[in-house]
């Protein structure tokens, strides 16, 4: 980080510039994220947040820098400043990750193609289920057809034929499946 100063008293004037290289001692950052759903699209809100300094190790170079250096008290005069900025900074990084995420989230598609005729509907049903190590997800499930018609509906009007089926009858187990698959859970580990 590059540094400068000037003062100025009737006609004497003091100024010095230079360069500070400043190490973080320490740091707790904790945020209160919430991820919902909200009309088939995961939304995802910064609720609170907050990062704490412990302390930083600040060494100047360039200009008078080694006066500045055997006087601590010049550089402990600006240690709050500093501390202040650089917790500032991580937070506002937060933020802008939160937003990169909100908007990553927001762009995952709604359905699948899973040929040129059906695709399946891939919009959330629930907000997710957070763990320590997994992620669930509830997802429609649906397959539709390439005229926005859902194939179960389709198949629904069969699904009465189902019953009565003399042996295997693959059209009536398309229709018993599709009709009976409203929502696909998804789980996988947390790294």
């Amino acid at each position: 980080m590059k540094w400068k100063y000037s003062y100025k008293a009737w006609i004497v004037t003091i100024s010095d510039q230079g360069t500070a290289t400043v190490e973080v001692l320490g740091m707790v950052v904790w945020l209160k994220a919430t991820v919902i759903n909200e009309e088939g699209t995961l939304k995802l809100f910064l609720s609170d947040y907050e990062c704490h300094v412990k302390d930083i190790s600040i060494s100047v170079d360039g200009g008078a820098s080694w006066l500045y250096q055997g006087y601590a008290i010049i550089i402990d005069a600006f240690r709050g400043k500093i501390m202040s900025e650089v917790e500032d900074a991580i937070i506002k990084k937060i933020k802008e990750g939160i937003i990169k995420l909100d908007s990553l989230l927001q762009s995952l598609p709604k359905q699948l193609q899973v040929n040129s005729v059906v695709a399946l509907n891939v919009t959330f049903i629930d907000d997710p289920l957070l763990t320590n190590s997994s992620v669930e997800l509830e997802i429609n499930g649906l397959f539709n057809g390439a005229d926005e018609i859902s194939v179960s509906n389709y198949y629904s009007k069969r699904a009465r034929n189902f019953l009565s089926c003399n042996g295997f009858c693959l059209d009536c187990a398309i229709s018993f499946v599709s009709w009976h698959l409203l929502c696909l859970t998804v789980s996988y580990d947390v790294l």
